[in-house]
């Protein structure tokens, strides 16, 4: 297997802009590759797949936590309906300040 040289610092610097992107609304296929070749005119292809691969780790890992909150929500919500809680207030901000189970990201 053929050892491969990758500018780590160019990987992350298209991680960023990928998520600054994705976060947006505004990353769309070859825009988005433009995009990031626009900024680093060098970065290989390994380089960019690399980046790619990285970013969707990190986006299927704020997937999972966004499901894990939604179900701990959906929890607080059906226990405190049931103690008859109005319905106005079961909002995810009250989860979050009363159980203080989530962190800050």
């Amino acid at each position: 297997m053929k050892n491969v040289v990758v500018n780590e610092i160019a990987i992350q610097t298209a991680v960023s802009i990928i998520r600054d992107s994705c976060n947006a609304g505004t990353f769309v296929g070859d825009e988005g590759d433009a995009r990031i070749r626009k900024r680093l005119p060098a970065i290989t292809p390994a380089e960019l797949a690399i980046a790619y691969r990285e970013y969707a780790i990190e986006a299927a890992e704020i997937a999972r936590r966004a499901e894990a909150e939604s179900e701990l929500f959906k929890g607080w919500a059906l226990e405190q309906a049931a103690r008859g809680r109005p319905e106005t207030e079961l909002t995810f901000g009250n989860f979050v300040s009363e159980t203080q189970i989530l962190q800050h990201r």
